[in-house]
């Protein structure tokens, strides 16, 4: 019994032996291994803390200097943190390395082991062998990328001188002439081009004439003989007058400057004359200019030459009778609006006769209403204060001189005179002058363009066209109607009558239609007559001008000033599109630095280890 006491006493004291030894032990693993953590984690906070405070300029150091004297070194500023991410960004990893081997090197103990990495990638590293414990510690940089500089460039463009490819439409609204077996008129209308760089040009043409079915007419532009008619495009007969309507090239015809179109409409075995809604001039070309809004604005229209000559024969009658549109746009005040009327040898030897309406050997008219009725020998030369009766849309003015179709009661020649060229204050015109009130109509910095395209399909009375204008800020478009016969025309713009013919032979050949009506998207177009033979041409056309930006805002960052600038001028000339070309440009480079948000970020981190 006393062994078996010892030998249990004995097991005893070497278990509680051992429990002390691994409780020394532990105590002394412990003692060990938390200093070990704590310094290697204040070691590796300590150090990326003092890279990222710690600034260029405030060192000195001679591989710093010599650094900055090289120019490797732009901005002093920096820390030395972002300085090591600059040159990690521009692929100057030794330089980056070196730098941080200046700072690092002597500020950590030799016992340490350390590296210095940017996303992952080794920069520099003290003692490649990592097997024992180690600590990181990461701060982020900003305004860092990759290939890309801390520092860019933006630029904007604008053009300041352009040539721009437009079509004007310069409209021969609808004439009348002379009455009767052997009586003959002359049509003159001239207009200005303002280009040499003529592109291409067309006549459009529509003429009623009386019973004999082969007229000798003559067209002359500029003093050239213009085939018209040879054959008509389209012809119809009616109540046994002859319509006919074609389409004529005239590019080589016309020219820079004032062009003189003349039509001599001879031999009419009945009845008379005259010019339908369609006829119109078209010319395409290019031209140098911008647009510049104003706040007034003033226009002169004017009518065309009508020389209706007669006879002294009382059977053998004269007379002249001309429209002109006026365009009312919204968002306006008017200021002065006159017609400035001028008839040369007015004659009413032939009386009135009873079917006249109204008597006077001369009627002018606005839209419906009177304006004045007044019998006139001699030459009138009068003006008429319009403002107060004009409204939003088309007005139509209408001068009848020595007849009221069909009745012509002048017995020698009748001459509704006008002259732009050499005579503008002594010809027949409308001036109107406004003042734009409505800011969304006063766009600057724009260019302006105008585009023209036919109607599709084949031609039918009521008549629709389908367009969506897509990105075009649009200011102002026109209906051009191209007609055989005529009558009551209506005009309806994604369902608002924007235009009804106002009295009889008062269709002009343009319509006008405010921007006001036009929406986002598709517009649709549909014009339609109240007779059901008088069709409406596809060569009736939609006239729609367009402002195009004339410039671009800043754009991306780029490193170098060429490339930013290289940038704008490739945006620029993407936004003038085909229709724009920029001969002068002025351009605008920011410098782009100190912005955190820039670039990035990148992290940079510090490894310790022992």
């Amino acid at each position: 019994m006393v062994l078996k006491k010892g030998f249990f006493f004995t097991i005893d004291s070497i278990i509680g032996a051992g429990i002390i030894t691994l409780g020394i032990l532990l105590l002394y693993t412990f003692y060990i291994v938390e200093p070990s953590y704590s310094s290697l984690d204040y070691t590796s906070h300590d150090l990326i803390n003092s890279l990222s405070t710690l600034r260029v300029g405030e060192v000195n150091n001679t591989y710093v200097d010599e650094l900055i004297s090289s120019g490797e070194i732009t901005n002093t500023g920096n820390t030395i943190l972002e300085q090591i991410g600059e040159f990690w960004a521009l692929d100057k990893i030794d330089k980056a390395g070196n730098l941080t081997k200046e700072f690092t090197n002597d500020f950590v103990d030799t016992n340490l082991c350390f590296g210095f990495y940017i996303e992952g990638e080794k920069i520099y590293s003290r003692n490649n062998s990592q097997n024992g414990i180690s600590m990181t510690s990461k701060k982020m940089i900003s305004g860092i990328q990759r290939n890309r500089t801390r520092e860019g460039f933006s630029a904007r463009a604008v053009a300041t001188k352009v040539k721009k490819n437009t079509t004007d439409v310069f409209m021969i609204n609808p004439t009348g002439s002379c009455h009767g077996p052997g009586n003959t008129v002359d049509l003159t209308k001239k207009f200005y081009i303002n280009s040499s760089d003529i592109t291409k040009a067309t006549l459009f043409l529509t003429i009623h004439w009386g019973i004999s079915a082969t007229p000798s007419n003559d067209f002359d532009l500029n003093e050239n003989n213009l085939e018209v008619g040879e054959p008509w495009l389209y012809t119809q007969e009616k109540n046994s007058t002859h319509i006919g309507f074609d389409v004529v090239d005239i590019t080589n015809d016309i020219t820079s400057g004032w062009n003189k179109l003349e039509i001599m409409l001879k031999v009419q075995s009945d009845d008379h004359a005259h010019l339908h809604p369609g006829s119109k001039i078209v010319v395409e070309y290019e031209s140098t200019g911008k647009f510049v809004p104003s706040k007034i604005v003033k226009k002169r229209l004017y009518f065309d030459n009508v020389l209706s000559k007669g006879s002294n024969n009382l059977n053998k009658a004269s007379g002249a009778w001309s429209v002109l549109p006026v365009f009312v746009p919204k968002g306006i005040i008017i200021k002065n609006a006159t017609l400035h009327i001028v008839g040369k040898d007015l004659d009413n030897n032939l009386g009135i006769p009873e079917e006249v309406p109204e008597k006077g050997n001369v009627q002018l008219y606005l839209n419906d209403g009177k304006i004045e009725i007044l019998n006139v020998t001699g030459t009138l030369n009068k003006t008429y204060e319009l403002k107060n009766n004009l409204t939003n849309g088309t007005n139509v003015v209408s001068v009848y001189l020595n007849c009221y179709p069909d009745s012509f009661f002048g017995k020698d020649n009748t001459i509704l005179y006008s002259d732009p060229e050499n005579d503008p204050n002594g010809s027949s015109y409308v001036e109107i002058e406004y003042e734009i009130i409505d800011p969304q109509k006063l766009k600057y910095g724009k260019i302006d363009i105008s585009l023209v395209e036919s109607f599709n399909g084949s031609m039918s009375n009521n008549k629709s066209h389908t367009k969506d204008f897509g990105d075009y800020d649009v200011i102002e478009s026109f209906i051009q109607v191209a007609q055989l016969d005529s009558d009551t025309v209506s005009v309806i713009a994604n369902d608002q009558q924007v235009f009804e013919t106002p009295r009889p032979l008062a269709t002009p050949s343009s319509i006008y239609i405010d921007s006001d009506h036009l929406v986002e998207g598709e517009n649709i177009f549909n014009v339609s007559d109240s007779c059901n033979d008088c069709y409406i041409l596809n060569e009736t056309t939609l006239q729609y001008y367009v402002l195009i930006p004339s410039l671009v805002g800043y754009g991306q960052i780029f490193d170098s000033e060429e490339d930013a600038i290289a940038d704008a001028e490739e945006r620029l000339n993407l936004l003038l599109g085909n229709y724009v070309q920029a001969t002068q440009m002025d351009r605008e480079v920011n410098h782009v630095g100190g912005v955190p948000s820039l670039w990035g970020p990148i992290i940079a981190e510090v490894r310790v280890w022992h």
